[in-house]
C-alpha cells in the first residue's frame, strides 16, 4: 500500500528556486503516495519569495502555503510546520534546490523496517571549507551521542509522523536537524537508516550553513543541558563541553576581527 505523505519545504530568500524545487517534488509524491500535501513555509523572507509561493500554490493544488509572520528561525519554523502536518509520514527539504528529490523513490521502500530515513550527501557540491566543517561537526556528533550517521544534517528525511509529533519543541536554530534524530533514537528507539543521495550547488544566493551564528548555534546545541542527557560518560561530557567552548571562543574571535576588517575597508573607501 502506498504510503500518505506531509512533506515540507523550509524557504528562506529562495524566490528563484520555488517552483524548481515544488514541480519535481510534486511529481514524485504524486507516483509513489496514496495521498500527499507539501507544506510550503517561508520564514518571513525578505524578498520575494511567499508571493512566488503563492503564485505556485495556484499551479499545484496540494501546496499548503504558510509564512511565519517574524523570522523564527529555520528549527522553529520547521515546528510551525510539523504542527500542521495531517498525514503518515513527514518529510522536509529545503529550498535552496540543492538536493534530487527524485531520490526519494529510494526511500519508500525503507519505511517498513524504519522510522527515520535520512541521506547522507555523497559527495557534498560544496568546496573544501564547507566539507571540513561538514565532516567536523558529524565527528563531534558521533562521538557525543553515539549517533552513527554521515551526515546529520542533509536536509532530505522522512520521518514516522506519529514519532516525530511526540517532541514536544526542540532548537529553534541551525541544530535542530541533529537534536531531533537525537532524541527520536533515545526516547523512542526509532530506527534510523541513511542512504547516499545526490547534491549539487546552489545556483542562487548564498547558503548561511556555515556562518558564524550557525556554528555558534550547534555548538550550543550540543552542549546544552536538554542534550547533555543524551551524551556519553561524563568524563566524556566535560571534554566534549571544554571543546566546544574553546571552538566557540575562536569563531567569535574570528567574527570580530572580519567585522573590525570590514569597517576599516568601509572607511577607506
Amino acid at each position: 500500500m502506498k504510503p500518505t505523505v506531509s512533506f515540507i519545504v523550509l524557504f528562506y530568500r529562495d524566490a528563484p528556486t520555488i517552483e524548481a524545487v515544488i514541480r519535481p517534488l510534486s511529481e514524485i509524491l504524486k507516483k509513489h503516495c496514496s495521498d500527499y500535501e507539501i507544506i510550503a513555509i517561508d520564514d518571513h523572507s525578505p524578498d520575494d519569495t511567499w508571493a512566488a509561493i503563492q503564485r505556485a500554490a495556484h499551479k499545484f493544488p496540494k501546496i499548503v502555503p504558510m509564512r511565519n509572520e517574524t523570522n523564527l528561525g529555520v528549527g522553529a519554523s520547521f515546528r510551525r510546520a510539523v504542527e500542521a502536518t495531517q498525514f503518515e509520514w513527514i518529510g522536509y527539504t529545503d529550498g535552496d534546490d540543492q538536493y534530487e528529490t527524485s531520490d526519494l523513490a529510494r526511500y519508500f521502500p525503507l519505511f517498513g523496517d524504519h522510522d527515520v530515513v535520512t541521506g547522507d550527501r555523497s559527495p557534498r557540491a560544496e568546496g573544501w571549507y564547507r566539507k571540513c566543517v561538514s565532516l567536523h561537526f558529524n565527528f563531534l556528533i558521533q562521538c557525543a551521542f553515539r549517533l552513527s550517521l554521515r551526515d546529520t544534517n542533509s536536509a532530505l528525511k522522512l520521518y514516522r509522523g506519529s514519532m516525530l509529533r511526540k517532541l514536544s519543541t526542540w532548537d529553534a536554530a541551525a541544530f535542530y536537524d541533529t537534536e531531533i534524530l537525537v532524541r527520536l533514537k533515545y526516547d523512542f528507539g526509532a530506527r534510523i537508516v541513511e542512504i547516499p543521495i545526490n547534491h549539487r550547488q546552489r545556483a542562487q544566493g548564498a547558503g548561511a550553513g556555515v556562518s558564524a551564528g550557525n556554528i555558534l548555534s550547534i555548538l550550543q546545541g550540543i552542549t546544552t543541558p536538554r542534550l547533555q542527557l543524551y551524551a556519553a560518560d561524563r568524563w566524556g561530557r566535560n571534554i566534549l563541553n571544554n571543546y566546544c567552548a574553546t571552538l566557540a571562543f575562536g569563531v567569535r574571535l574570528l567574527a570580530r576581527i572580519k567585522a573590525a576588517r570590514t569597517r576599516t575597508d568601509s572607511k577607506a573607501a
